[in-house]
């Protein structure tokens, strides 16, 4: 009952309060890093913030000394609105404020920058921001104090106070103005980064009074974060001169063993950061790692099997620059088990979620390979590619469309620089061609699969890659020998069909009939459009050569394909024979659209001549296309398509027997299949098609179904012939 205890006055943070001539020191002085809130020692600096916001120097306004201790408080809100006030002084402050202003402002910046809460850094920028917008060169005598937090603030994690601090800094610094402004204030930047990454951890970030072991945690980690994105900017904006020059500071960072630690952070994006780091010292500076080549190898090989998509390119981009930057640097490693026994592993299972990165970085990995896979070539390449196509076949590979297409184009790409790399090594192409290209191809054709286009698509351009190098003995015979494997493929899968395991003829020869089409649509090189001056006439003439050539390659590439379309049509015709097999005849009618119809009844000419040297190419339609109109498993649209497709190979004599022998059909569906055809373009223009359309028997036929359209029986096909039958022509008839 005797009223209250006396108590010592409380101060903020527990922390001692500071005399106005400590004041004064600290406002004249430069601010050395920021080392935390607890157990400040002696030697460190005490910052505004853990003073009593009473000792502010008596000179600053009133106005703006409220500001400031509302700046000074541990609630975030109250911080917010006094930097929202400060912020909105300094738009219409006069200059004599601003002079008050800048001394105080670099010690609470300092503080604020890296505070626990998202919106009180946005604010803090918001004020810099309003600061040098209004003080401009004025700024200059306090830029040390504020750079190395305002540098790294550009890498805040929460966005908008990212973007602030960026601003600032380009309303601040024309482009020509900010290399020299980080350069001036190199050594301070360094060593606020050195400090937070190396010194600090999230105990002394932070209050423990005031934040719980989580706000710490993520105060620490948003830190390594900005400082690590800052560091790499650093690194990568100031001349290779001044970085020499600070060497020392750099040494010190790149030679702490915490510094390594990070490419194993459980956090993934200070792994990302750390990374981009690595690779920018490996571009930038790579005599700073002088020394440590087996520190760099074993770190980035050891992480190739980082499964993050947001941390995986960066490792893959330091890797590579590792292969192409140190030299020999398959010495400082086990090859075999830090990199290859990792990167079969890769390839047979994939990375989920980062195939197409990791996918699209295996071509410039392989090309930087060391030289002793040479030694086995065979045997190493056997290896790559067996386990690339395990991986093709993987059902995670098959579940995303974007990820199929690249892991198929990556399997070609690789495939077709081995070839170019080794293209005198006959052995060694044709059995990467046989084993690895066919193969994947007869997988496609064989197992029920969504991907097979993808496949066919991509088997192609290396095909066609062939044929345009065909000037080169060993490209011409590897095109050639591709086609002959293609070919026998084709024959023995359908000729073999019921050792397929689920065999569907229809499946396969739809497959087999798309992949010769994926070959026949080239993709030509895209002609580059650019400026051109006058060129003398040695020039002129080495490109009209070049492109001479192109075309020669071209034409040649066509005449291979032709050949082997022709020859697998014959294995269909003799199927045909053999099976009485409708469904390839459709797909025999559809290779002939795609491809030279007279060639492959020439074909099938100089097939019967081997048998009979009297055989014409008229009796192709007695040998085959009759018989087949005679046999009703045959009975199909198409037989009537190649009937009129030999037509157009005959002479006119040879036309009139052929449409005579028409004249002869009596079933219906065939005889309005040969009308549909002699009225459809061109054969419609022929002399001899017209008068066959005059005949009793087609007259007869055509009133049957005038009969049919009266009385509603008419069906949709023989509807749609009669009214085609009633076009006028271009002279005026029926």
């Amino acid at each position: 009952m005797g009223g209250k205890h006396k108590v010592a006055n409380r101060t903020k943070n527990n922390a001692r309060p500071s005399s106005s001539g400590r004041s004064a020191e600290l406002l004249g002085s430069s601010i050395p890093q920021f080392v935390g809130f607890s157990g400040m020692k002696e030697s460190r600096f005490c910052f505004p913030l853990q003073c009593c916001p009473e000792e502010l120097d008596s000179s600053i306004d009133p106005t703006i000394q409220v500001m400031l201790k509302k700046i000074a408080k541990n609630n975030p809100t109250t911080k917010i609105k006094g930097l929202q006030e400060l912020a909105e002084l300094i738009k219409n402050a006069e200059p004599e404020t601003l002079q008050t202003i800048l001394p105080v402002w670099p010690k609470f910046y300092n503080i604020l920058a890296t505070d626990s809460d998202n919106r009180v850094r946005e604010a803090s920028h918001n004020v810099l921001h309003q600061l040098v917008l209004k003080a401009k060169r004025n700024i200059a005598p306090h830029l040390k104090q504020l750079m190395a937090p305002w540098f790294t603030s550009q890498y805040d994690t929460y966005p908008p106070a990212a973007s602030i601090a960026k601003q600032a800094f380009k309303d601040t610094f024309s482009d020509s103005k900010f290399q020299e402004a980080v350069v001036f204030c190199q050594e301070d930047i360094l060593s606020y980064i050195s400090d937070n990454l190396l010194v600090q951890t999230p105990q002394t970030l932070s209050n423990p009074k005031h934040c719980t072991p989580e706000e710490m945690d993520a105060k620490y980690e948003r830190v390594l974060i900005s400082c690590l994105q800052g560091y790499r900017l650093f690194l990568e904006k100031v001349p290779v001169d001044s970085i020499k020059n600070t060497a020392e500071l750099n040494s010190n960072i790149i030679s702490n063993a915490k510094f390594w630690k990070f490419s194993k952070h459980k956090v993934a994006n200070i792994r990302a950061s750390w990374f981009k780091v690595l690779a920018m010292i490996l571009q930038k500076a790579p005599s700073l790692l002088e020394g440590k080549a087996s520190q760099v190898t074993s770190t980035v090989f050891g992480s190739i099997e980082e499964n993050e998509p947001s941390v995986l390119p960066h490792v893959l981009e330091t890797i590579l620059l590792t292969m192409s930057t140190i030299q020999e640097w398959w010495t400082h490693i086990n090859v075999e088990k830090v990199l290859f026994s990792k990167l079969w592993k890769i390839l047979k299972q994939g990375i989920e979620g980062n195939s197409s990165t990791f996918y699209l970085n295996m071509l410039p990995l392989i090309s930087h390979l060391p030289p002793t896979v040479d030694e086995n070539a065979l045997q190493f390449y056997n290896t790559l590619f067996d386990n690339f196509r395990i991986g093709l076949k993987q059902r995670s590979s098959a579940s995303s469309r974007s990820e199929y297409v690249a892991v198929a184009s990556s399997f070609v790409e690789c495939l077709q620089y081995v070839i170019l790399k080794k293209e005198h090594d006959s052995n060694l192409c044709k059995c990467l061609i046989k084993n690895h290209l066919v193969s994947t191809i007869e997988w496609c054709l064989i197992e029920d699969q969504p991907g097979y286009k993808i496949v066919f698509n991509q088997a192609a351009t290396l095909v066609q890659w062939l044929g345009r190098n065909t000037k080169s003995e060993s490209f011409n015979s590897y095109l050639k020998f591709f086609f002959e494997n293609i070919l026998d493929l084709f024959k023995e899968t359908l000729f073999n069909l019921k050792e397929i395991k689920n065999h569907n003829l229809e499946q396969i020869s739809t497959k087999q009939i798309e992949f010769l089409q994926s070959l026949k649509h080239y993709s030509k090189v895209k002609k580059a459009w650019k400026v051109k001056f006058a060129q003398d006439e040695s020039k002129k003439a080495e490109e009209a050569s070049h492109q001479a050539s192109v075309i020669e390659s071209e034409e040649q590439y066509l005449k291979e394909l032709n050949t082997l379309v022709y020859n697998v049509c014959e294995n269909y015709v003799l199927y045909i024979e053999e099976h009485n097999s409708k469904e390839l005849l459709e797909h025999v009618c559809s290779l002939l659209i795609d491809f030279d119809t007279n060639k492959f009844f020439n074909c099938l000419h100089e097939k019967m001549k081997k048998k009979n040297p009297e055989a014409r190419l008229a009796d192709v339609y007695d040998n085959y296309l009759h018989k087949w109109l005679q046999l009703e498993e045959l009975k199909s649209k198409h037989v009537i398509d190649l009937v009129f497709m030999l037509y157009k190979c005959l002479d006119d004599t040879d036309r009139q027997k052929l449409l005579d022998s028409l004249s002869e059909i009596t079933d219906e569906n065939y005889l309005g299949w040969c009308i549909t055809q002699a009225l459809a373009h061109p054969y419609n223009k022929d002399p001899l098609v017209k008068k066959w359309l005059k005949r009793d028997g087609v007259s007869q036929f055509l009133a049957s179904i005038a009969d049919k359209e009266i009385n509603d029986e008419c069906s949709s096909d023989l509807d749609a012939l009669f009214r085609l039958a009633l076009t006028e022509n271009s002279d005026g008839d029926l």
